[in-house]
């Protein structure tokens, strides 16, 4: 995919710019010549770039709000894209109107065959939505790899690890398989020692019914289910005595709910009591607001009036008497005779004199009406406090009923379990009256037999779920092992690409990437390493700005490739780099943007250097009069 032209209106410093996006690289350097002190700072270097941004995403990286994009002193900006995607055959144009006052308006057409649709969308956000679509790219990818600022930009020779490796696992797609290799047993486990605890019960049942069976045909079976009986019947009265004790904590307790629900019902009551109370409050049921529209009309005539009286006045000011005749007159009069003006001018003041004194009524009125509302706000300020009170008490009161209710409920709990209890016990005193000891021996042979094929039940399952987690340890390993052989892959393909466009720039220096390992322990390591070499292994920060730049250039042309390489129309080819190879020189960044041209990419560097010996590959933004231009 390519863009091929951007247009601007009064946007940022730019008042109209159509611009043809070049296939070849080219540095973007600004000369400001409205503030000449700044040199190329607020030339509007990286304006063209925030439209891009805007076009795609509806987003900038400025981090302002999309009514500061705008020309400052006009109503509305306008930003239009055109790109190209070749697999597809078709073309897009977004058109965006941002305004000032009011919302932003998107139009967007598709070309197919040399025929301009326009796509339609029920609302705003569906429109940015399919600007994405058919991008197929997302808003964090386009400020990561194509659209690159200083401000966002993050180095990847100084990244985290973790950054490192959530970018080798975008690329390699080892998230796929993330759950797979961390299949978890915990169930399977929790199951086995279910399994084997109930094993352990049931031999220990059968030890002990071996030892019952042994004892059964050595003592009097009659004797000692005489004193089982005896036994029985002590707990049954024991249990008794409980009931009597959980019955009276029911009774305590039943009786606190029956207070709290009469209390609740008295609040409840004042409460209806205290709403009413302010609902009687007579509402204000006028408003100043016609009054204070009152006042400005006679505000307005009054000045009107003044208007006319200063008028007046100063022709009156200017009359002359005639030496002859003694008649008076005003020389270039637009209100008739001396006689005349006065007269007009008479009338104006009793006008005058009408309105400032209704002007003062109103005043009166309003002070009046003001009065009497903040009146009754405090009236009804005091009764939602009591409200409020009241409230809170109604709260306290149904929190206690519900409490004790659920206590009373397990009281009732209590008395059900300890009559089941007598009632089971009562049975087993029952079955013991009929003991006569000639059928135990063989009852309890019967409950061994039993036991002992439920033990051979349980060891075939335990076999059975241990064999589940054997094979689901063994897959999870596999899976380790193919994450792995994806993640180095993709780490290998990096180190490639940015090895491959170092040698592009003349650089002598090569990066050797290290990480995920699998350990002899079964661990899997994937911490990693960027080596740089020159001969010997060096740090980033050792090398010069000009190197450190190659090098940043490199990572970030790798990191484009293998997105590009992922997306499904082959990614987009453009790169706009703003400021962030501000330590390279000039001659350094000429090696960037030949190398740039012998890969074929389009690249667009942002950059303060205004030095002569890059002249021939610049695209020069100048600001003159605050309005910003391209000159070459």
């Amino acid at each position: 995919m390519r863009l091929d032209k951007v247009i601007l209106e009064n946007f940022l410093t730019y008042e109209s710019l159509e611009y043809n996006i070049p296939r070849t690289p080219l540095l973007v350097q600004g000369l400001n010549k409205t503030e000449e002190d700044q040199e190329s700072n607020g030339s509007g270097k990286s304006g063209m770039f925030t439209a891009i941004e805007f076009c795609i995403a509806s987003s900038n990286s400025r981090g302002v709000s999309d009514k500061e994009l705008v020309m400052f002193g006009q109503k509305e900006a306008r930003v239009q894209l055109y790109a190209s995607c070749d697999v597809r055959k078709e073309s897009i144009h977004i058109d965006w109107t941002i305004k000032i006052k009011g919302s932003n308006k998107l139009t967007l057409m598709i070309e197919q065959d040399g025929k301009w649709n326009e796509v339609s969308f029920s609302n705003v956000n569906d429109g940015k939505k399919a600007i994405l679509d058919w991008f197929a790219i997302e808003k964090e990818d386009l400020f990561n790899y194509y659209i690159i600022n200083k401000s966002r930009f993050k180095s990847f020779f100084k990244a985290s690890n973790k950054e490192k490796v959530d970018l080798i696992n975008r690329f390699s797609d080892a998230s796929i398989i993330d759950g797979l290799d961390k299949l978890d047993n915990t169930e399977l486990e929790l199951e086995a020692r279910v399994i084997k605890a109930n094993i352990d019960k049931a031999e220990g049942k059968i030890e002990l019914l071996q030892d019952q069976i042994q004892d059964e045909s050595e003592r009097d079976v009659k004797a000692d289910a005489k004193q089982a009986i005896e036994d029985l019947q002590d707990d049954i009265l024991d249990v008794k005595e409980e009931i009597k004790e959980f019955k009276q904590k029911r009774f305590d307790d039943e009786t606190i709910v029956d207070n709290s629900k009469r209390l609740l019902q008295g609040v409840n009551s004042k409460i209806s009591t205290a709403q009413l109370a302010i609902d009687n409050v007579r509402t204000i049921d006028y408003s100043t607001d016609t009054l204070y529209n009152e006042r400005e009309d006679l505000v307005s005539k009054d000045l009107k009036v003044s208007k006319l009286l200063n008028e007046l006045s100063i022709e009156l000011s200017g009359t002359i008497e005639c030496p002859k005749c003694e008649h008076e007159f005003i020389l270039d009069s637009s209100h008739g005779t001396v006689e005349e003006a006065q007269a007009k001018n008479k009338k104006a003041q009793a006008i005058q004199t009408s309105i400032l004194d209704k002007i003062d009524l109103l005043d009166s009125s309003i002070l009046e009406l003001e009065t009497k509302d903040a009146e009754q706000n405090e009236v009804k300020n005091t009764l939602r406090e009591n409200l409020m009170t009241l409230k809170q008490e109604a709260l306290t009161s149904d929190r206690t009923v519900l409490k004790y209710q659920a206590i009373v409920a397990e009281h009732d709990k209590d008395i059900t379990d300890c009559k089941n209890d007598i009632t089971k016990m009562e049975l087993q005193i029952k079955e013991l009256k009929s003991v006569d000891g000639s059928n135990n021996v063989s009852s309890l042979q019967k409950d061994l037999k039993a036991v002992k094929v439920i033990g051979t039940a349980l060891e075939r399952d335990l076999n059975k779920k241990n064999d589940e987690i054997y094979e689901r340890n063994k897959w999870k390993n596999n899976f380790k092992q193919f994450r792995m052989h994806l993640a180095n892959q993709s780490l290998e393909a990096i180190e490639y690409h940015m090895n491959r466009y170092l040698v592009e720039m003349g650089s002598d220096l090569k990066v050797i990437m290290e990480g995920f390992k699998m350990l002899s322990n079964g661990t899997f390591k994937d911490e990693i390493t960027a080596k740089i070499l020159r001969n010997v292994e060096r740090t980033f920060a050792s090398f010069s700005g000009g190197e450190q730049g190659r090098l940043l250039f490199a990572a970030i042309l790798a990191n484009r490739h293998m997105l590009n390489s992922t997306h499904k129309y082959g990614g987009l080819d453009f790169l706009s780099v703003d400021e962030v190879f501000e330590g390279v020189d000039s001659l350094g960044l000429k090696s960037l943007i030949k190398s740039a041209k012998l890969l074929d990419i389009a690249v667009m560097v942002i950059t303060h250097v205004t030095d002569e010996e890059v002249n021939d590959d610049i695209l020069l933004i100048e600001k003159v009069n605050g309005i910003s231009y391209v000159k070459s």
